[in-house]
C-alpha cells in the first residue's frame, strides 16, 4: 500500500526540474541547506523516521521513499519542549500519535509586539500537525497564533490532544 503523496512536477516549480521519479532537483539542495539551519529536521514517529524537505517553495515530510506536501513555505522545523535533540510527539494510543511542524520564522519586528518571546526563539506564525494512526502518516490543517510555534517551546499537551481529537 502507498501512502502519502508523490510530486510529479508543479506550476509553482516551473523553474526547478523535475526528475521521472518526481524528485525535484536544482534549487532543492539550496533550499533544504537553508531548512537545515532552522532547528529540528526529523522525527522519529512509532519507529518511522520522518524528515522534512523543502520542494521549492513548499515543505514536505518525506518517510522511506514517500512524502507528504505541507501547506507551509520553507524554512519548516519539527518543535520541541525544552534544549532537546528530539521532536515533541505526544501519543494517544488508537487516536495516534502526534508532532507539530513550524513554518517559516516570523518577522523580526514582530517580537516586538510580544513581551514574552525574543527572537533567539525562533517562533513562526504557522503550524502544521503531523498526524501518525496505526501507521498512516497524514497531514492536519495548519494552525495560525501570534509567535505560538517555536524552536524550543511546543504548546502544551492540551493543545496536541486537540490536534489527534478534532471535533465531528
Amino acid at each position: 500500500m502507498v501512502v502519502g503523496i508523490r510530486l510529479i512536477c508543479l506550476p509553482l516549480l516551473a523553474l526547478v526540474a523535475c526528475s521521472p521519479a518526481g524528485q525535484a532537483q536544482g534549487g532543492e539542495e539550496a533550499v533544504t541547506r537553508e531548512v537545515e539551519n532552522t532547528g529540528l529536521q526529523s522525527a522519529n514517529i512509532d519507529g518511522t523516521e520522518y524528515e522534512l524537505v523543502a520542494l521549492g517553495r513548499i515543505c514536505a515530510v518525506r518517510f522511506g521513499e514517500d512524502q507528504l506536501v505541507l501547506d507551509l513555505p520553507p524554512p519548516c522545523r519539527f518543535i520541541a519542549r525544552g534544549a532537546t535533540d528530539a521532536a515533541t510527539v505526544e501519543n494517544y494510543g488508537e487516536a495516534g500519535s502526534v508532532a507539530l511542524i513550524a513554518g517559516p520564522l516570523a518577522a523580526e519586528g514582530d517580537y516586538a509586539l510580544s513581551e514574552d518571546r525574543a527572537i533567539a526563539d525562533g517562533c513562526s506564525h504557522l503550524a502544521q500537525p503531523l498526524l501518525v494512526k496505526g501507521g498512516i502518516p497524514s497531514i492536519g490543517a495548519i494552525q495560525v497564533s501570534a509567535l505560538g510555534f517555536c524552536r524550543n517551546s511546543a504548546p502544551d499537551e492540551k493543545f496536541y490532544y486537540g490536534l489527534a481529537h478534532p471535533p465531528e
